[in-house]
Formats: structure tokens, C-alpha cells, sequence
């Protein structure tokens, strides 16, 4: 993405500098932290040409592109011999998916027909959704959805979980009901997960045989 906004901050330069587009470009910085700007351009080397400090030689700059106004251009502040540039969002936002459509980001052909799966989601069954659990879910229908302008030939998984510990002790705990909502689901995992931990814990402490697991609704475990 950095090149881009290199690109597009060296356009506006070149209105106020007499230097090739390409030559600004490749004197551009990014800044080391969001505060100090998007993109930075040093006047150091200008100095010597224009026998000028690099810092009034930053202001006269800032001046310049301000009073020709610029969509893409929030803010420009000068720090030490830099010229800073705070880029509006919004504009880059247009600029870049008005190249994306005209395939000027990537070169689709290359993608085409390319087999490509991705598996995403996969909500963790034994927890109560909430507006974090939407995250993988947004990253991977963006990323098939990215694939397929690619052009590439996508296929979308959905694996629910696996069969580990807690899938196991979920079936165990369910097998004699038919008819369960979630919340008495939740409520029996915890409880037979505590049992669990006890048993465990019995098995440590007491060499004796333990007694085998019952078929019991809602303690399947056997009290300690």
C-alpha cells in the first residue's frame, strides 16, 4: 500500500517542485509512527540547490501545496528539515479501489482458474457468540471475496470444530437428550467439565479403583 501513497504524494510535489515525479518518489519516507504523518518527504538534498535551511525550505513547500488545495491532503506539517503529509482516508480509499477496478493494482490475468481454499469462522460451539467471534468470519469472506476479483477459483470451508475433548464430553453429556437449548447446553458443559477436573483430581489423590462413569442426565460423572 506504501507505494501507492508514494505515488500519489509525489504527484502533488511535482506541482511544487522541478523534479521528475520519479525522483520525488524515491526520496519519500514513511514515518517511523502514525503521528508524524503517512508519508514524509526530507529537504536535506534540496539545501544545497536552493541554498536554503531545509526547514524554511519545508515551509515554503507546506505554503505552496496549501494554497493549491488537495483532496487527498489532510494536513502537512513541517518537522525539522521534513515535510510531513496527513493523507485524508477517505480520498486514498477512492484512489485505490478506482485503480483496483481498472486492474491498475494487480495484473488479474495471473490468478486465473488458480485453486484456492479457505476455511474460516469455525465459532467455538460451546461458548455464547458475541461481536468478537464476527471477526474471523469478516477476515476470511473478505479474503474469498478478494480471491475471487483475482480471479481465482474459490472454494469456502466450514469445518465445526473437532472431535477433542470438548466435542467428546459434550456428546457424553447429551446422549440421552433429545430437546436442549443453549443455555442448559452451557450449563451442563460446565458442570461436567468441573467433574471432570475432579475426577482427575480423585485419580491423583486416591489409588483405590474409581467408580465408573454413569448415564445420569445432568451429573454423567460420578460424585466424589
Amino acid at each position: 500500500m506504501n507505494y501507492l501513497l508514494f505515488e500519489m504524494v509525489a504527484n502533488v510535489l511535482a506541482k511544487v517542485l522541478s523534479l521528475p515525479v520519479l525522483d520525488i518518489y524515491e526520496k519519500l519516507e514513511q514515518p517511523p509512527n502514525p503521528e508524524m504523518g503517512d508519508v514524509a518527504f526530507p529537504c536535506f538534498a534540496l539545501a544545497k540547490v536552493l541554498k536554503k535551511a531545509p526547514q524554511a525550505i519545508a515551509e515554503d513547500m507546506r505554503i505552496q501545496i496549501l494554497s493549491q488545495g488537495a483532496d487527498l491532503i489532510d494536513e502537512v506539517k513541517v518537522a525539522g528539515g521534513y515535510l510531513n503529509f496527513y493523507l485524508s482516508k477517505a480520498e486514498v480509499l477512492k484512489r485505490f479501489f478506482d485503480k483496483a477496478k481498472n486492474s491498475q493494482v494487480v495484473t488479474l490475468r495471473n490468478h486465473l482458474n488458480e485453486k484456492v481454499t479457505i476455511e474460516h469462522t469455525s465459532v467455538n460451539p460451546n461458548a455464547s457468540p458475541h461481536i468478537g467471534r464476527a471477526r474471523n468470519a469478516m477476515i476470511g469472506d473478505a479474503s474469498v471475496r478478494l480471491l475471487k476479483y483475482l480471479g481465482c477459483d474459490v472454494h469456502v470451508r466450514y469445518f465445526v470444530n473437532d472431535i477433542g475433548k470438548q466435542i467428546a464430553l459434550l456428546v457424553y453429556c447429551t446422549k440421552d437428550i433429545s430437546d436442549i437449548n443453549f443455555g442448559e447446553l452451557l450449563s451442563l458443559y460446565v458442570d461436567a467439565n468441573e467433574r471432570v477436573r475432579l475426577l482427575c483430581l480423585y485419580t491423583f489423590l486416591q489409588p483405590a479403583p474409581i467408580p465408573l462413569l454413569t448415564s445420569e442426565r445432568h451429573f454423567p460423572f460420578p460424585a466424589i
